[in-house]
C-alpha cells in the first residue's frame, strides 16, 4: 500500500510522485463501505416507506498500519525512528494551516492491490507499544478512516456541424475550444466549492 499527495488541475487529479509514503506491512483487514441515501415519503397510512433513491454516500475506508522502529522489519529509506516515520505519513495526510493553528486533509491517492483510491482523511489515530528507556516508542498502530472523493470522468463535447450556417472550418474550431474552456472552468470552479465545504477539518 502506498500513499501519494495529489492536487486537481482542472478537475482532474496530478499526484506528486516526491510526496510518498509506503507502508512498512500491508494492512490485515481493509473495509469498504457503500451507503445508498433515499428520499423517505409519507404514505396515506402515515408509515414511512423506503422512499426513492437519491444518492450514493462518499465510499469509506478503514484499515490499520503498523509502523515498527525495532530493526525486526527493515523500515524505509530515508526515515529511522516510528517518530519520523509518522511525521513523514501525517505530512502526507495533512498540511498546516497557514496563519492559523491546525492542520486541513490532503488530497490522498492511495495504491493498493493495483487499484487506486482518490480520499481525503477523515480520521487519525495512534496507538503507540514498546519504548525505549528514554520512553521513544519503538512501535506504532495508525487506525485510518478516509473518505473518497468523487472523480468524474471527462465528459465528451460533441459539437454537431449544421448545413448551410455559413460557418467556416476555423470559426467551427474557435468556437469548438471556447466551449471546452467554458466547460472545463465551470468543473474546475465546481469542484472547489464542493471540496472547500465538504473537506475541511482541523485536527
Amino acid at each position: 500500500m502506498t500513499f501519494h499527495v495529489f492536487d486537481f488541475k482542472d478537475g482532474v487529479p496530478s499526484i506528486r510522485e516526491k510526496e510518498e509514503f509506503q507502508v512498512m506491512i500491508n494492512p490485515e483487514e481493509f473495509s469498504k463501505s457503500m451507503t445508498a441515501t433515499f428520499n423517505q415519503e409519507k404514505a396515506m397510512t402515515n408509515s414511512i416507506s423506503a422512499g426513492r433513491f437519491a444518492n450514493m454516500q462518499p465510499i469509506d475506508y478503514n484499515f490499520t498500519l503498523m509502523i515498527d522502529g525495532t530493526g525486526v522489519i527493515p523500515t524505509q529509506k530515508g526515515t529511522k525512528s516510528v517518530q519520523e516515520q509518522l511525521t513523514k505519513l501525517t505530512k502526507i495526510f495533512f498540511k498546516e494551516v497557514e496563519g492559523n493553528i491546525g492542520y486541513e486533509p490532503n488530497f490522498v491517492a492511495i495504491t493498493y492491490c493495483s487499484e487506486v483510491f482518490y480520499v481525503v482523511n477523515t480520521s487519525f489515530k495512534i496507538d503507540y507499544s514498546l519504548f525505549k528507556q528514554d520512553g521513544s516508542p519503538l512501535r506504532a498502530k495508525v487506525t485510518c478512516s478516509f473518505k473518497s472523493i468523487c472523480m468524474k470522468p471527462k465528459e465528451e463535447v460533441k459539437f454537431e456541424k449544421s448545413e448551410g450556417d455559413g460557418k467556416s472550418d476555423e470559426s467551427s474550431k474557435e468556437d469548438e475550444i471556447s466551449a471546452i474552456d467554458k466547460f472545463a472552468d465551470a468543473v474546475s470552479e465546481a469542484y472547489d466549492k464542493a471540496l472547500d465545504s465538504l473537506f475541511k477539518l482541523s485536527v
